[in-house]
């Protein structure tokens, strides 16, 4: 078994002590340095990046975001600690970079390491980064979403997405220009990620990007027409949140 390599940065040093034990139990996790002072983490990472850092983002008068543009090169994985807003928590989603909210659960910590080996191989930290502060800045009106298919990472602006379609547990992801991407995720996540973002769920095959919908043809269930004349179903079930979500 691989061992990874972990740092810790966060100025309450029982959250460090709590990180500590949580990676000493775990078995598969090398503990390299912790840290409560950004200055100093940022001197010695410099010269042996981890595998994995865990940080912090409010590093008191600095946030942790702050600290990362210090980095040359950030080249390792990062899982924020956080107790930060639902708002911010959706910045990370779309983004793909992985969090774990205080206080820090067992069962959520030993998720995030599954998901970390998971990815360690396919990694794109930095792109992801660029997603995340892009999507935090509060006068963005267009956010980004961080999607893996088959063979490639995309990043693409929620904005260009028409609709989403489930197809079992892969999901076809339908933008402008008649692009279509499968990804290897349920509708079900999309639907958590997109929903606050002026999407709707309108079938149990189908969530529309509500900025696309030019006609509503009334029905049963009824019919929704999007801006390239894509036309699809309403299910009965969920006409009326539909409806709700167009007024």
């Amino acid at each position: 078994m691989m061992m990874i390599n972990a740092v810790i940065l966060d100025d309450e040093q029982h959250c460090v002590n709590l990180l500590e034990n949580l990676i000493n139990s775990s078995g598969e996790i090398i503990l390299l340095a912790s840290y409560t002072n950004a200055e100093q983490a940022l001197k010695e990472m410099q010269n042996n990046s981890p595998d994995v850092l865990f940080l912090d983002i409010q590093l008191g008068n600095q946030s942790g975001f702050d600290f990362l543009q210090k980095i040359n090169k950030v080249d390792f994985e990062i899982i924020f600690t956080t107790a930060f807003s639902e708002y911010a928590i959706q910045a990370f989603r779309l983004s793909a970079v992985d969090y774990l909210l205080k206080p820090i659960d067992e069962k959520d910590f030993h998720d995030a390491i599954v998901k970390l080996k998971k990815r360690r191989n396919q990694s794109a930290i930095s792109q992801q980064l660029d997603i995340l502060f892009h999507n935090l800045e509060e006068n963005t009106s267009s956010k980004k979403i961080h999607v893996s298919t088959q063979d490639s990472i995309l990043f693409i602006d929620l904005e260009d997405i028409l609709y989403c379609q489930a197809d079992i547990n892969y999901t076809y992801l339908h933008v402008f220009k008649n692009a279509k991407y499968t990804v290897s995720k349920s509708l079900k996540h999309f639907e958590k990620l997109l929903i606050p973002f002026n999407f709707a769920r309108i079938h149990n095959s189908y969530i529309v990007n509500l900025n696309h919908v030019v006609k509503y043809t009334k029905g049963k269930g009824g019919y929704v027409t999007l801006k390239n004349n894509t036309v699809l179903p309403v299910s009965t079930r969920r006409k009326e949140d539909f409806l709700n979500r167009l007024r």
